[in-house]
């Protein structure tokens, strides 16, 4: 019997430590599809190449950008006066990632990991097999609420997972 109790104490223990360790780091809360967020003039200044948001030549664009914001006036040229996004700057920063993307599944954000002062932001797309999901190439922004780090780049990786279902 003791035996018994043993081996189910250790197996709750190893199931409160998988739980515990699948959250993403830094209390990092994505907001995918954010583009409703943005103001229209910024946006406007900063197309992405291959999106229809490109004008005319849209190939000499970047494929995307990233852009930290640490301070309400970063916020303020930025944001659309109606984003209802509740940031306190104090505790909290925001990251901007924009780019031209294919797929319009959703983001999840799998992981958040700082090295030094470099922050690597990483996103997982599932892409459903045998289903019509590729699209027109558009401009997708994405917006990242975590906790204030002292980071001088970003990056943004996105990973693409096939599933079946």
């Amino acid at each position: 019997m003791k035996r018994l109790c043993l081996f189910a104490l250790m197996f709750v223990c190893a199931c409160a430590f998988a739980i515990a360790g699948c959250g993403v780091g830094y209390n990092a809360v994505i907001y995918d599809d954010a583009v409703g967020m943005i103001n229209d003039n910024f946006k406007a200044s900063h197309a992405t190449a291959g999106s229809y948001a490109g004008g005319d030549d849209p190939d000499s664009l970047p494929e995307s950008y990233i852009f930290i914001v640490a301070s309400e006036g970063d916020y303020s040229g930025i944001f659309a006066e109606d984003a209802d996004l509740a940031v306190d700057f104090g505790e909290q920063m925001l990251v901007v990632y924009t780019f031209t993307a294919e797929y319009v599944h959703p983001i999840g954000l799998t992981g958040a990991v700082l090295d030094g002062e470099d922050l690597r932001l990483e996103g997982t797309i599932e892409l459903v097999m045998n289903t019509g999901s590729v699209c027109q190439p558009y401009q997708r922004w994405v917006v990242v609420r975590l906790d204030k780090l002292s980071v001088s780049s970003v990056s943004f990786h996105i990973n693409y997972k096939t599933v079946l279902f």
